[in-house]
């Protein structure tokens, strides 16, 4: 008989299956006789097998028994702590970590399990999820436990500092900045620059990538002094360093004078008006010239018949009785780019000569004209009518 299973129990039950017929026997005497037909003891429970027709059904079993994640031989606590029934963990390794090993184990052995083994992991401050699918032994049933394993970051840098460090302007490039550039030196100046320039352009790169500049690009300058501040942050957010950078903007180039006088010698002063003829009184031996230029960035040489030398601004001036003293003023522009020249010509009264500087008669010509009011010698303003 072929495909057959035989059952003997201590009770003498015996069950029969085989082609196809199904037999139950009870009867302790055939239960025997069924024994001795296939050499087994009536006493002694005995199984032979072959193929049952109605096998009982695969399981849907597709739960882990346990689920395991570790750096090494070393096991790291699951949140929350594994429940067959749970399917979302996370796990928390240091920043040194670069892989982890993933063990589980199904809850039914006839179930097939996908997704263990070494995880690599993600730069330091991310997450990598990882995904373990079992497989019931039905082959349909399925269940996905997540495991998402967080990588720790670096510890937030308190570096501050620049790597680089220029200024440039649109006109003349680059700038030098003094002293050279150093990460730990903070204070540093450009040379100055002419009125046209506006505006300079510094460029800074910080030390750390994780920090931050502000201050950096395109800013405008006022005429005079000008600090401009560089602030790194640090990648804790907390840490900071202010690199200032001192910068001078001339203002508007000229080399006119604003001022211009000659002591005890009265005369008005016109800074577009370039000549002076003037006359002193014989008691007047020296005069005190001084001169104010527009612009304070110029600068003033004088000559009084020796050469040019430098002018500060006042000098005194002997005047010979009866000569003409002339008194040259230069004035030149900030980037000597321009030159301005002055000149006064004093003569002095000769000795003895009359002090006297009023008029006898005063008349208009070509037409039939009345001063008022009518002429005095010690009289100044008149209206011709």
């Amino acid at each position: 008989m072929r495909n057959a299973i035989f059952v003997l129990s201590l009770a003498h039950s015996f069950i029969f299956y085989g082609n196809g017929e199904n037999h139950a026997q009870t009867d302790p005497a055939e239960g025997a006789r069924h024994c001795r037909d296939h050499g087994l003891h009536p006493d002694v429970l005995s199984v032979s097998t072959g193929t049952d027709p109605n096998p009982p059904a695969a399981s849907s079993d597709a739960y882990l028994s346990s689920l395991v994640v570790s750096i090494g031989a070393t096991a790291k606590a699951i949140s929350p702590s594994f429940v067959a029934t749970t399917l979302s963990y996370s796990v928390n390794v240091p920043t040194a970590t670069t892989q982890v090993t993933i063990a589980a184990t199904a809850n039914d052995s006839g179930a097939s399990v996908q997704g263990t083994g070494t995880l690599v992991l993600g730069d330091a401050g991310t997450s990598t999820p990882a995904e373990i699918i079992v497989t019931a032994g039905d082959g349909i049933t399925q269940k996905t436990y997540t495991v998402t394993v967080n990588r720790a970051a670096l510890a937030a840098s308190t570096d501050a500092t620049l790597a680089d460090l220029s200024v440039s302007n649109p006109i003349t490039g680059g700038m030098a900045i003094t002293p050279g550039f150093d990460p730990a030196a903070f204070s540093y100046s450009t040379y100055p620059v002419t009125n046209n320039i506006s505006s300079v352009t510094i460029s800074a790169t910080a030390n750390d990538s994780g920090a931050t500049v502000s201050g950096a690009g395109s800013s405008s300058l006022s005429v005079g002094s000008n600090t401009l501040d560089v602030i790194v942050t640090a990648a804790d957010g907390a840490t900071t360093s202010t690199y200032s950078i001192a910068v001078e903007r001339y203002g508007p180039e000229s080399t006119r004078l604003s001022a211009l006088t000659a002591s005890e010698v009265s005369f008005a002063f016109n800074p577009d008006t370039r000549t002076y003829y003037l006359n002193a009184p014989n008691a007047i031996s020296t005069t005190t010239i001084a001169a104010t230029t527009e612009y304070s960035g110029s600068t003033m040489e004088m000559d009084i018949g020796g050469g040019f030398v430098t002018f500060d601004g006042s000098e005194d001036v002997s005047l010979v009785a009866g000569e003409m003293k002339t008194i040259t003023i230069q004035v030149t522009s900030q980037y000597a780019s321009d030159i301005n020249t002055y000149e006064l010509n004093i003569t002095r009264a000769a000795s003895g000569a009359s002090a006297d500087a009023t008029l006898s008669a005063l008349t208009l010509e070509g037409g039939d004209f009345a001063l008022s009011p009518a002429f005095s010698s010690g009289t100044y303003s008149y209206t011709a009518t």
